[in-house]
Protein backbone atom coordinates (compact mmCIF):
# COMPACT_ATOMS: atom_id res chain seq x y z
CA UNK A 1 0.00 0.00 0.00
CA UNK A 2 1.52 3.23 -0.99
CA UNK A 3 1.71 6.17 1.52
CA UNK A 4 -0.43 9.38 1.64
CA UNK A 5 2.82 11.37 1.39
CA UNK A 6 6.31 11.25 0.21
CA UNK A 7 9.42 13.14 1.84
CA UNK A 8 12.26 13.86 -0.92
CA UNK A 9 16.03 14.19 0.01
CA UNK A 10 18.77 14.74 -2.30
CA UNK A 11 21.98 15.81 0.00
CA UNK A 12 25.53 16.70 -0.84
CA UNK A 13 28.16 17.37 1.87
CA UNK A 14 26.38 18.26 4.21
CA UNK A 15 27.48 15.19 6.72
CA UNK A 16 27.55 18.05 9.44
CA UNK A 17 24.03 18.72 8.99
CA UNK A 18 21.74 15.88 7.32
CA UNK A 19 21.35 14.08 10.45
CA UNK A 20 19.03 16.43 11.82
CA UNK A 21 17.36 16.65 8.70
CA UNK A 22 16.33 12.93 8.37
CA UNK A 23 15.88 12.66 12.37
CA UNK A 24 13.20 16.24 11.96
CA UNK A 25 11.32 14.03 9.32
CA UNK A 26 11.21 10.65 11.24
CA UNK A 27 9.99 12.51 13.89
CA UNK A 28 6.62 14.10 12.64
CA UNK A 29 3.44 13.44 14.52
CA UNK A 30 1.77 12.08 11.33
CA UNK A 31 3.34 8.62 10.41
CA UNK A 32 1.93 7.73 6.67
CA UNK A 33 4.93 8.92 5.00
CA UNK A 34 8.08 7.89 3.30
CA UNK A 35 11.56 9.15 2.92
CA UNK A 36 13.16 8.99 -0.34
CA UNK A 37 16.83 9.43 0.36
CA UNK A 38 19.57 10.15 -2.58
CA UNK A 39 23.10 11.59 -1.97
CA UNK A 40 24.27 13.32 -5.08
CA UNK A 41 28.23 11.93 -4.89
CA UNK A 42 29.32 13.55 -1.48
CA UNK A 43 32.73 13.08 -0.59
CA UNK A 44 32.19 14.07 3.27
CA UNK A 45 31.04 11.31 4.44
CA UNK A 46 26.99 12.07 4.19
CA UNK A 47 26.46 8.91 1.70
CA UNK A 48 28.01 6.45 4.54
CA UNK A 49 25.98 8.44 7.31
CA UNK A 50 23.01 8.18 5.60
CA UNK A 51 23.15 4.61 5.25
CA UNK A 52 23.50 4.13 9.13
CA UNK A 53 19.40 4.87 9.37
CA UNK A 54 17.35 2.20 9.89
CA UNK A 55 13.74 2.73 9.87
CA UNK A 56 11.35 1.11 7.32
CA UNK A 57 10.00 4.14 5.87
CA UNK A 58 13.34 5.03 4.54
CA UNK A 59 13.90 4.14 0.53
CA UNK A 60 17.61 5.15 -0.31
CA UNK A 61 18.46 5.66 -3.69
CA UNK A 62 22.10 4.72 -5.18
CA UNK A 63 23.52 7.99 -6.39
CA UNK A 64 27.15 7.49 -6.31
CA UNK A 65 28.31 10.73 -8.97
CA UNK A 66 26.92 14.06 -8.84
CA UNK A 67 24.30 15.34 -11.22
CA UNK A 68 23.65 18.79 -9.83
CA UNK A 69 20.86 19.21 -7.24
CA UNK A 70 18.22 19.72 -9.88
CA UNK A 71 18.90 16.17 -11.24
CA UNK A 72 18.82 14.65 -8.07
CA UNK A 73 15.98 15.68 -6.35
CA UNK A 74 14.06 14.50 -9.42
CA UNK A 75 15.29 10.97 -9.30
CA UNK A 76 13.85 11.28 -5.60
CA UNK A 77 10.48 12.22 -7.08
CA UNK A 78 10.77 9.40 -9.61
CA UNK A 79 10.77 6.88 -6.84
CA UNK A 80 7.74 8.68 -5.02
CA UNK A 81 4.65 6.55 -4.26
CA UNK A 82 2.86 8.98 -2.43
CA UNK A 83 -0.57 11.15 -3.74
CA UNK A 84 1.57 13.92 -1.67
CA UNK A 85 5.82 15.21 -1.91
CA UNK A 86 7.27 17.14 0.47
CA UNK A 87 10.40 18.41 0.44
CA UNK A 88 12.84 18.58 2.60
CA UNK A 89 16.87 20.32 2.02
CA UNK A 90 19.44 18.28 3.75
CA UNK A 91 20.68 20.73 6.13
CA UNK A 92 17.87 21.94 7.21
CA UNK A 93 14.86 20.88 10.32
CA UNK A 94 11.30 20.15 10.68
CA UNK A 95 8.99 21.13 13.33
CA UNK A 96 7.52 17.95 14.00
CA UNK A 97 4.21 19.05 12.87
CA UNK A 98 4.80 20.26 9.73
CA UNK A 99 3.69 17.34 7.54
CA UNK A 100 -0.11 17.24 9.20
CA UNK A 101 -0.55 20.84 9.59
CA UNK A 102 -0.17 21.16 5.21
CA UNK A 103 -1.72 17.68 4.42
CA UNK A 104 -4.89 19.14 6.89
CA UNK A 105 -5.03 22.20 4.59
CA UNK A 106 -4.48 20.75 1.10
CA UNK A 107 -7.35 17.93 2.07
CA UNK A 108 -9.27 20.96 2.88
CA UNK A 109 -8.71 22.22 -0.47
CA UNK A 110 -8.21 20.35 -3.54
CA UNK A 111 -8.12 23.16 -5.73
CA UNK A 112 -4.36 24.22 -4.43
CA UNK A 113 -1.50 22.45 -6.06
CA UNK A 114 0.65 23.45 -3.28
CA UNK A 115 1.04 24.29 -0.01
CA UNK A 116 4.26 26.26 1.79
CA UNK A 117 4.92 27.63 4.78
CA UNK A 118 7.00 30.84 6.99
CA UNK A 119 10.28 29.80 8.46
CA UNK A 120 12.56 30.10 11.31
CA UNK A 121 16.24 31.41 10.48
CA UNK A 122 18.90 29.65 12.24
CA UNK A 123 22.58 29.70 12.14
CA UNK A 124 25.30 26.78 11.51
CA UNK A 125 25.24 25.24 15.00
CA UNK A 126 21.67 25.81 15.23
CA UNK A 127 20.93 29.09 16.98
CA UNK A 128 19.68 32.25 16.46
CA UNK A 129 22.56 34.49 15.73
CA UNK A 130 21.72 35.47 12.26
CA UNK A 131 21.78 38.87 12.12
CA UNK A 132 18.28 40.78 12.23
CA UNK A 133 18.70 41.94 9.26
CA UNK A 134 19.43 39.32 6.81
CA UNK A 135 17.33 38.65 4.16
CA UNK A 136 16.26 35.61 5.39
CA UNK A 137 15.15 36.69 7.66
CA UNK A 138 12.00 38.50 5.84
CA UNK A 139 12.04 36.97 2.59
CA UNK A 140 9.48 33.90 3.06
CA UNK A 141 7.01 36.47 5.08
CA UNK A 142 4.65 37.20 2.13
CA UNK A 143 0.66 36.83 2.38
CA UNK A 144 -1.31 34.88 0.24
CA UNK A 145 -2.62 35.98 -3.30
CA UNK A 146 -4.22 34.91 -6.49
CA UNK A 147 -2.30 32.95 -9.02
CA UNK A 148 -2.72 35.91 -11.39
CA UNK A 149 -1.34 38.36 -8.36
CA UNK A 150 1.14 35.78 -7.84
CA UNK A 151 2.34 35.92 -11.55
CA UNK A 152 2.84 39.40 -11.24
CA UNK A 153 4.73 39.50 -7.66
CA UNK A 154 7.37 36.87 -9.64
CA UNK A 155 7.65 39.31 -12.67
CA UNK A 156 8.41 42.19 -10.67
CA UNK A 157 10.36 40.86 -7.66
CA UNK A 158 11.33 36.95 -7.82
CA UNK A 159 11.04 34.25 -5.64
CA UNK A 160 9.82 34.57 -2.43
CA UNK A 161 8.61 30.72 -1.67
CA UNK A 162 10.46 28.87 0.75
CA UNK A 163 11.56 25.39 -1.35
CA UNK A 164 12.05 23.02 1.51
CA UNK A 165 8.40 24.25 2.82
CA UNK A 166 6.21 22.93 -0.04
CA UNK A 167 3.78 20.31 -0.17
CA UNK A 168 2.64 19.74 -3.77
CA UNK A 169 0.54 17.47 -5.17
CA UNK A 170 2.55 14.89 -6.96
CA UNK A 171 0.13 14.68 -10.14
CA UNK A 172 1.19 18.42 -10.13
CA UNK A 173 5.30 17.65 -11.19
CA UNK A 174 3.67 15.28 -13.55
CA UNK A 175 1.51 17.68 -15.46
CA UNK A 176 4.05 20.71 -15.73
CA UNK A 177 7.38 18.65 -15.21
CA UNK A 178 9.73 18.19 -13.07
CA UNK A 179 12.38 20.40 -11.95
CA UNK A 180 14.47 21.79 -15.13
CA UNK A 181 17.92 20.24 -14.60
CA UNK A 182 19.61 22.75 -16.30
CA UNK A 183 19.37 25.07 -13.47
CA UNK A 184 21.48 25.52 -11.11
CA UNK A 185 19.68 28.56 -8.57
CA UNK A 186 16.70 28.99 -9.55
CA UNK A 187 14.88 25.50 -10.26
CA UNK A 188 12.24 26.48 -7.66
CA UNK A 189 11.20 29.16 -8.80
CA UNK A 190 11.21 28.53 -12.48
CA UNK A 191 8.48 25.58 -11.12
CA UNK A 192 6.53 28.10 -8.83
CA UNK A 193 5.67 30.49 -12.00
CA UNK A 194 4.62 26.80 -14.32
CA UNK A 195 2.87 25.93 -10.82
CA UNK A 196 0.51 29.30 -10.76
CA UNK A 197 0.13 29.23 -14.79
CA UNK A 198 -2.32 26.61 -13.30
CA UNK A 199 -2.48 25.97 -9.93
CA UNK A 200 -3.26 28.27 -6.53
CA UNK A 201 -1.32 28.18 -3.92
CA UNK A 202 -1.45 28.78 -0.32
CA UNK A 203 1.17 30.26 2.10
CA UNK A 204 0.75 28.85 6.05
CA UNK A 205 1.38 31.78 8.28
CA UNK A 206 3.21 30.14 10.78
CA UNK A 207 7.03 28.37 10.59
CA UNK A 208 6.85 24.73 10.05
CA UNK A 209 10.93 23.97 9.66
CA UNK A 210 13.92 26.14 10.62
CA UNK A 211 15.38 27.00 7.52
CA UNK A 212 19.51 27.09 8.16
CA UNK A 213 22.08 30.00 7.14
CA UNK A 214 25.30 28.67 6.52
CA UNK A 215 28.61 30.77 6.84
CA UNK A 216 30.15 32.51 4.24
CA UNK A 217 27.36 32.85 1.57
CA UNK A 218 27.74 28.59 1.43
CA UNK A 219 23.59 28.24 0.78
CA UNK A 220 22.87 26.94 -2.21
CA UNK A 221 21.03 31.00 -2.96
CA UNK A 222 23.84 32.79 -0.90
CA UNK A 223 25.47 35.48 -2.87
CA UNK A 224 28.76 35.47 -4.74
CA UNK A 225 30.14 36.11 -8.57
CA UNK A 226 29.54 33.07 -9.98
CA UNK A 227 25.95 32.55 -8.38
CA UNK A 228 25.43 35.99 -9.98
CA UNK A 229 26.64 34.94 -13.00
CA UNK A 230 23.78 32.18 -13.11
CA UNK A 231 21.27 33.54 -11.25
CA UNK A 232 21.11 36.19 -14.27
CA UNK A 233 21.31 34.01 -16.98
CA UNK A 234 18.60 31.47 -15.15
CA UNK A 235 16.47 34.81 -14.77
CA UNK A 236 15.95 35.42 -18.70
CA UNK A 237 14.98 31.50 -18.79
CA UNK A 238 12.60 31.78 -16.08
CA UNK A 239 10.84 34.36 -17.80
CA UNK A 240 10.25 33.33 -21.04
CA UNK A 241 7.32 30.76 -19.15
CA UNK A 242 5.79 34.90 -19.39
CA UNK A 243 5.78 35.08 -23.33
CA UNK A 244 4.45 31.17 -24.17
CA UNK A 245 0.79 29.62 -23.04
CA UNK A 246 -0.94 29.76 -20.54
CA UNK A 247 0.56 32.39 -19.16
CA UNK A 248 0.77 34.70 -22.32
CA UNK A 249 -2.81 34.10 -22.61
CA UNK A 250 -3.67 35.13 -19.06
CA UNK A 251 -1.09 38.63 -19.21
CA UNK A 252 -3.65 41.34 -19.18
CA UNK A 253 -5.00 40.08 -15.77
CA UNK A 254 -1.32 39.93 -14.57
CA UNK A 255 -0.01 42.86 -16.71
CA UNK A 256 -3.11 44.83 -16.96
CA UNK A 257 -1.57 48.25 -17.46
CA UNK A 258 0.29 46.77 -20.15
CA UNK A 259 -1.67 44.30 -21.64
CA UNK A 260 -5.47 44.97 -23.11
CA UNK A 261 -8.05 42.18 -22.87
CA UNK A 262 -8.21 41.93 -26.57
CA UNK A 263 -4.60 41.72 -27.05
CA UNK A 264 -3.47 39.51 -30.10
CA UNK A 265 -0.15 37.71 -29.42
CA UNK A 266 2.07 40.13 -30.82
CA UNK A 267 0.75 43.30 -28.94
CA UNK A 268 0.76 41.00 -25.61
CA UNK A 269 4.61 40.02 -26.58
CA UNK A 270 5.20 43.82 -27.46
CA UNK A 271 3.43 44.59 -24.03
CA UNK A 272 5.21 42.31 -22.22
CA UNK A 273 8.58 43.47 -24.08
CA UNK A 274 7.46 47.01 -22.03
CA UNK A 275 7.11 45.88 -19.13
CA UNK A 276 10.48 44.33 -19.11
CA UNK A 277 11.93 46.86 -20.11
CA UNK A 278 10.67 49.28 -17.34
CA UNK A 279 12.33 47.04 -14.51
CA UNK A 280 15.90 48.44 -14.28
CA UNK A 281 17.12 44.29 -14.20
CA UNK A 282 19.60 43.37 -16.90
CA UNK A 283 18.03 40.34 -17.07
CA UNK A 284 14.65 41.89 -17.45
CA UNK A 285 15.91 43.88 -20.38
CA UNK A 286 17.75 40.53 -22.30
CA UNK A 287 14.10 39.02 -21.77
CA UNK A 288 12.53 42.31 -23.53
CA UNK A 289 14.82 41.99 -26.54
CA UNK A 290 13.63 38.26 -27.06
CA UNK A 291 10.54 38.99 -27.31
CA UNK A 292 10.90 41.81 -29.81
CA UNK A 293 12.97 39.24 -31.23
CA UNK A 294 9.51 36.96 -30.96
CA UNK A 295 7.39 39.45 -32.43
CA UNK A 296 9.61 40.09 -35.47
CA UNK A 297 9.83 36.09 -36.43
CA UNK A 298 6.13 36.03 -36.64
CA UNK A 299 5.48 39.02 -39.09
CA UNK A 300 6.46 39.41 -43.11
CA UNK A 301 10.09 40.58 -43.29
CA UNK A 302 8.82 43.77 -45.17
CA UNK A 303 6.05 44.77 -41.75
CA UNK A 304 9.32 44.94 -39.33
CA UNK A 305 9.01 47.99 -37.83
CA UNK A 306 12.76 48.06 -36.50
CA UNK A 307 11.12 47.91 -32.33
CA UNK A 308 13.63 45.24 -31.52
CA UNK A 309 16.40 47.81 -32.27
CA UNK A 310 14.59 50.64 -30.78
CA UNK A 311 14.32 48.21 -27.25
CA UNK A 312 18.13 47.36 -27.95
CA UNK A 313 19.30 50.96 -27.64
CA UNK A 314 17.49 51.32 -24.63
CA UNK A 315 17.98 47.91 -22.57
CA UNK A 316 21.38 47.45 -20.61
CA UNK A 317 24.14 46.11 -22.49
CA UNK A 318 24.13 42.10 -21.99
CA UNK A 319 27.65 42.34 -20.55
CA UNK A 320 26.49 44.34 -17.85
CA UNK A 321 24.28 40.83 -16.60
CA UNK A 322 27.41 39.18 -15.74
CA UNK A 323 30.02 42.27 -14.78
CA UNK A 324 30.36 42.49 -10.28
CA UNK A 325 29.23 44.94 -8.81
CA UNK A 326 31.15 47.81 -7.33
CA UNK A 327 31.23 48.86 -4.02
CA UNK A 328 31.71 52.54 -3.06
CA UNK A 329 32.36 53.15 0.12
CA UNK A 330 31.56 56.85 1.81
CA UNK A 331 33.52 57.52 4.57
CA UNK A 332 33.70 60.88 6.86
CA UNK A 333 35.93 62.08 9.72
CA UNK A 334 35.47 64.75 12.65
CA UNK A 335 38.39 67.39 13.69
CA UNK A 336 41.66 66.05 14.72
CA UNK A 337 40.57 62.50 13.42
CA UNK A 338 41.66 60.22 10.33
CA UNK A 339 39.59 58.68 8.35
CA UNK A 340 38.89 54.86 9.09
CA UNK A 341 36.59 51.60 7.59
CA UNK A 342 34.29 52.27 10.89
CA UNK A 343 32.83 55.94 10.05
CA UNK A 344 31.61 54.67 6.86
CA UNK A 345 29.10 53.39 4.46
CA UNK A 346 28.76 50.62 1.69
CA UNK A 347 26.76 51.87 -1.45
CA UNK A 348 26.48 48.89 -4.02
CA UNK A 349 26.55 50.17 -8.00
CA UNK A 350 25.40 47.70 -10.53
CA UNK A 351 27.05 48.25 -13.79
CA UNK A 352 24.83 50.32 -16.30
CA UNK A 353 22.95 51.57 -13.98
CA UNK A 354 22.41 55.23 -11.98
CA UNK A 355 23.27 54.91 -8.56
CA UNK A 356 21.81 57.68 -6.58
CA UNK A 357 21.93 58.07 -2.75
CA UNK A 358 21.67 60.81 0.04
CA UNK A 359 23.31 59.80 3.21
CA UNK A 360 23.20 61.96 6.42
CA UNK A 361 26.60 62.78 7.91
CA UNK A 362 27.31 62.17 11.56
CA UNK A 363 27.35 65.92 13.34
CA UNK A 364 30.67 67.35 13.90
CA UNK A 365 31.73 65.68 10.03
CA UNK A 366 34.58 67.95 8.77
CA UNK A 367 35.54 66.23 5.63
CA UNK A 368 33.61 63.41 3.26
CA UNK A 369 35.40 61.04 0.56
CA UNK A 370 34.55 58.77 -1.80
CA UNK A 371 36.87 55.06 -1.78
CA UNK A 372 36.48 52.58 -4.52
CA UNK A 373 38.58 48.95 -3.11
CA UNK A 374 39.52 48.52 -6.77
CA UNK A 375 39.71 51.04 -9.20
CA UNK A 376 37.23 51.68 -12.23
CA UNK A 377 37.89 52.39 -15.86
CA UNK A 378 35.45 55.41 -15.92
CA UNK A 379 32.64 56.84 -13.51
CA UNK A 380 30.68 59.02 -14.42
CA UNK A 381 29.66 61.60 -12.00
CA UNK A 382 26.07 63.16 -12.29
CA UNK A 383 25.77 64.75 -8.99
CA UNK A 384 28.31 65.12 -5.55
CA UNK A 385 26.23 67.45 -3.43
CA UNK A 386 26.99 68.82 0.77
CA UNK A 387 23.62 69.77 1.53
CA UNK A 388 22.34 70.93 5.21
CA UNK A 389 19.05 70.69 7.10
CA UNK A 390 17.97 73.57 5.61
CA UNK A 391 18.33 73.09 2.19
CA UNK A 392 21.09 74.90 1.66
CA UNK A 393 24.02 73.58 -0.98
CA UNK A 394 27.44 74.02 1.33
CA UNK A 395 29.80 72.28 -1.75
CA UNK A 396 28.55 71.25 -5.05
CA UNK A 397 30.73 69.61 -8.08
CA UNK A 398 31.19 72.64 -10.47
CA UNK A 399 33.45 73.37 -13.24
CA UNK A 400 34.62 76.24 -10.33
CA UNK A 401 35.14 73.95 -7.91
CA UNK A 402 37.03 71.23 -9.74
CA UNK A 403 40.22 72.00 -8.18
CA UNK A 404 38.87 71.66 -4.64
CA UNK A 405 38.78 68.22 -4.85
CA UNK A 406 41.07 65.82 -4.39
CA UNK A 407 41.46 61.76 -6.66
CA UNK A 408 44.13 59.50 -5.34
CA UNK A 409 44.86 56.86 -7.53
CA UNK A 410 46.42 56.67 -10.70
CA UNK A 411 42.69 58.24 -12.21
CA UNK A 412 42.21 61.95 -12.64
CA UNK A 413 38.40 64.03 -13.19
CA UNK A 414 37.26 65.60 -16.03
CA UNK A 415 34.26 66.98 -17.65
CA UNK A 416 32.52 64.80 -19.74
CA UNK A 417 31.81 66.90 -23.11
CA UNK A 418 30.59 63.68 -24.56
CA UNK A 419 26.89 64.31 -25.21
CA UNK A 420 26.11 60.71 -24.62
CA UNK A 421 26.02 60.84 -20.62
CA UNK A 422 22.11 58.53 -19.28
CA UNK A 423 22.42 61.06 -16.68
CA UNK A 424 20.12 63.59 -16.62
CA UNK A 425 21.84 66.37 -15.07
CA UNK A 426 23.69 69.86 -16.41
CA UNK A 427 27.06 68.71 -15.05
CA UNK A 428 28.38 65.76 -16.43
CA UNK A 429 31.88 64.37 -15.10
CA UNK A 430 33.72 61.75 -15.53
CA UNK A 431 36.75 59.89 -13.38
CA UNK A 432 39.10 58.24 -15.48
CA UNK A 433 41.98 55.99 -14.90
CA UNK A 434 43.89 52.88 -15.12
CA UNK A 435 42.35 49.67 -13.24
CA UNK A 436 44.63 47.63 -10.81
CA UNK A 437 44.96 49.79 -7.95
CA UNK A 438 41.91 51.92 -4.80
CA UNK A 439 40.71 55.52 -6.32
CA UNK A 440 39.48 57.90 -3.50
CA UNK A 441 37.61 60.93 -4.65
CA UNK A 442 38.61 63.61 -1.35
CA UNK A 443 35.45 66.37 -0.53
CA UNK A 444 37.39 69.64 0.91
CA UNK A 445 36.75 70.43 4.34
CA UNK A 446 33.17 71.93 5.68
CA UNK A 447 31.63 73.52 8.49
CA UNK A 448 31.48 71.42 11.65
CA UNK A 449 29.01 72.75 13.59
CA UNK A 450 25.98 71.67 10.40
CA UNK A 451 24.28 68.54 9.78
CA UNK A 452 25.17 67.56 6.75
CA UNK A 453 23.83 65.52 4.07
CA UNK A 454 26.00 63.88 0.88
CA UNK A 455 23.97 63.53 -2.17
CA UNK A 456 25.24 61.74 -5.21
CA UNK A 457 25.01 60.38 -8.46
CA UNK A 458 27.14 57.71 -10.04
CA UNK A 459 26.99 55.19 -12.71
CA UNK A 460 29.66 52.85 -13.47
CA UNK A 461 30.82 52.20 -17.41
CA UNK A 462 31.97 49.10 -18.48
CA UNK A 463 35.79 48.03 -18.40
CA UNK A 464 35.93 46.66 -21.36
CA UNK A 465 39.44 45.45 -21.54
CA UNK A 466 38.47 43.98 -18.19
CA UNK A 467 35.61 42.32 -19.62
CA UNK A 468 37.86 41.25 -22.37
CA UNK A 469 40.38 39.86 -19.95
CA UNK A 470 37.57 38.45 -17.80
CA UNK A 471 35.91 36.28 -20.59
CA UNK A 472 39.70 35.11 -21.60
CA UNK A 473 39.80 33.22 -17.83
CA UNK A 474 36.12 31.99 -17.58
CA UNK A 475 36.99 30.51 -21.48
CA UNK A 476 39.80 28.71 -19.49
CA UNK A 477 37.71 27.48 -16.75
CA UNK A 478 34.51 26.34 -19.22
CA UNK A 479 36.98 24.35 -21.63
CA UNK A 480 38.92 23.07 -18.18
CA UNK A 481 35.32 21.60 -16.87
CA UNK A 482 34.86 19.76 -20.34
CA UNK A 483 37.79 17.98 -20.64
CA UNK A 484 37.14 16.77 -16.77
CA UNK A 485 33.46 16.09 -18.10
CA UNK A 486 34.57 14.07 -21.10
CA UNK A 487 34.72 10.69 -19.54
CA UNK A 488 32.35 11.11 -17.02
CA UNK A 489 28.99 8.77 -17.50
CA UNK A 490 26.25 10.22 -19.85
CA UNK A 491 24.22 10.68 -16.92
CA UNK A 492 25.83 13.98 -16.65
CA UNK A 493 25.50 14.89 -20.49
CA UNK A 494 22.91 17.54 -18.92
CA UNK A 495 25.66 19.53 -17.57
CA UNK A 496 28.10 19.35 -20.61
CA UNK A 497 25.00 21.21 -22.43
CA UNK A 498 24.64 23.77 -19.81
CA UNK A 499 28.57 24.61 -20.46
Amino acid sequence: MSPIVSVVLSSYNHVAFVADAVASVLSQDFADFELVIRDDGSTDGTAELLKTFDDPRTVMIEGGFNVGGAASLNRCIRQARGEFVAVINSDDVWLPHRLSTQLEIMQARPSLGAVFSLAEVIDEAGGDSVDEGHPYRSIFREENRSRQDWLRFFFDFGNCLCHPSVLIRRHVYEELGFYDPLMVQLPDFDMWIRLCSRHDLHIHQEPLLQFRVLNNQANASGDSALKRERLAYETTKVLSHYAKAPVLDDLHEVLPEWIAPDAGVEDRLKGLAAAALAKESSAHHCFALDCHRAVEAIRPQAECDGSLLKSGLRARAFSHVFAPWTICRVEWRKAGEKFNKRASKECRLDPGLMGQDSIELPEGTVQVRLSFAEAVSILELGELSLIDTSGRVGWSLVPSSQQEIKVSGASWLEADHSGGSDIDTDGKWMLAGEAGGSVRIQLPEIEPGQHWRLVFKLAVRQDLRQLVETNKQLAKRVKALEEAKAASSTETSWLKRWI
